[in-house]
């Protein structure tokens, strides 16, 4: 039902006035990815590849998302930071991030011995996904970026095809 929902025509009109103000924000920005080729889809495109990411977060029910959020505003996860033994925990996280706010972050990795932490400044929740490459370009190594490239192509395409 709340696919339906979102994809009924106020919903997605709505959506898609939102995907397009994001265009033309970016825009004003752009001189940040000079140079670079950006997929090109269209606003409906779009539209269902957000709605799938979002919808993602409920594929195995609402209990993962309702613990996170839980956690995410509760003083204690059951554990201190201070005692997390794992050398080198890696954080990035955007400054302007409303859903997971900045400050709680913060408040968590001065808490963490062995973090590395980076704050995109001008970042949310959702564009901090334009730095997944440089993220995963430190985590995992280019072989296996490829592989997963590839499967996103593959996905892209059965998914516009399926349109």
């Amino acid at each position: 039902m709340a696919r339906w929902i979102v994809n009924s025509g106020p919903v997605a009109r709505r959506i898609d006035q939102w995907i397009e103000s994001l265009d033309a924000k970016k825009k004003k920005d752009d001189d940040r990815r000079d140079g670079e080729e950006e997929e090109e889809l269209t606003i409906p495109q779009r539209r269902q590849r957000l709605l799938r990411m979002a919808f993602e977060a409920f594929v195995q029910g609402p209990r993962g998302f309702v613990h996170e959020t839980q956690l995410l505003v509760s003083p204690s996860w059951g554990f201190n930071f201070e005692d997390v033994t794992y050398d080198n925990v890696q954080v990035w996280h955007g400054a302007k991030d409303t859903f997971a706010p900045a400050v709680m972050i913060r408040w968590m990795v001065e808490r963490l011995p062995h973090v590395q932490y980076k704050e995109y400044e001008t970042d949310n929740h959702v564009s901090l996904g334009d730095h997944f490459e440089e993220v995963f370009g430190e985590l995992v190594p280019e072989e296996v970026l490829e592989k997963h490239r590839a499967g996103v192509r593959e996905r892209d395409a059965f998914a516009q095809s399926s349109s």
